[in-house]
């Protein structure tokens, strides 16, 4: 498994921040910001400078909002065997954390191949795609945003999805599974384009 950091370099690597995400999520069974903060917390642990440890700077839920980050910006790497040279990547570390619950993290391949944390990964996918209409709601009067998404999401299913998500990122056993999720993802967005559409956004 390679991993990166997406968009910030944190001071720690980021093939040592997930490989230990990896133990900690084998050890406890899931992984939530509170536990990063408290494994990090000791002077020598690994992931310790990257949080801001000074009090008077930082509370308790900074550092926790710190833990949410590390999460975000934390991406499995797959490297073509075909053009080494070229790259792709997926989130490492997914949000499975159900209604009024506190944060929770698993691993993408093992969220994905679960029922029940798969649900919710689709769940948060419809909420952010909901919320992206009403973002851009106010730009309808210029643009057909329903045009729109249909056209950029047939273009990114049909040359990502489908093949980095099933095919490319993960490993053989687990490719079915995750094909299987992100076909329900691509009914889910057909349908909220049709929604779109009735409501003439």
């Amino acid at each position: 498994m390679v991993y990166k950091w997406k968009t910030f370099d944190y001071s720690v690597p980021a093939q040592d921040v997930g490989e230990h995400l990896e133990e900690l999520d084998r050890i406890y069974g899931e992984i939530t910001p509170q536990m990063m903060v408290d494994d990090a917390r000791p002077d020598g642990a690994l992931m310790h400078p990257l949080y801001e440890w000074r009090d008077e700077v930082a509370a308790e839920k900074y550092r926790c909002s710190q833990a949410k980050a590390i999460t975000s910006n934390l991406v499995r790497v797959k490297v073509s065997e075909s053009e080494p040279q070229k790259t792709e990547t997926i989130r490492a570390f997914v949000s499975v954390k159900p209604h009024n619950e506190q944060a929770k993290y698993r691993p993408i391949q093992i969220a994905m191949s679960e029922p029940n944390m798969r649900e919710i990964v689709l769940e948060n996918a419809r909420a952010e795609l909901d919320a992206m209409r009403r973002k851009y709601e106010a730009l309808c009067n210029y643009f057909n945003f329903t045009d729109f998404l249909t056209e950029y999401l047939s273009k990114a299913e049909a040359k990502t999805v489908k093949t980095t998500l099933s095919e490319k990122i993960v490993p053989d056993e687990e490719s079915d599974v995750m094909a299987g999720a992100f076909q329900t993802e691509e009914r889910t967005y057909a349908a909220a384009a049709e929604q779109m559409k009735g409501r003439n956004i």
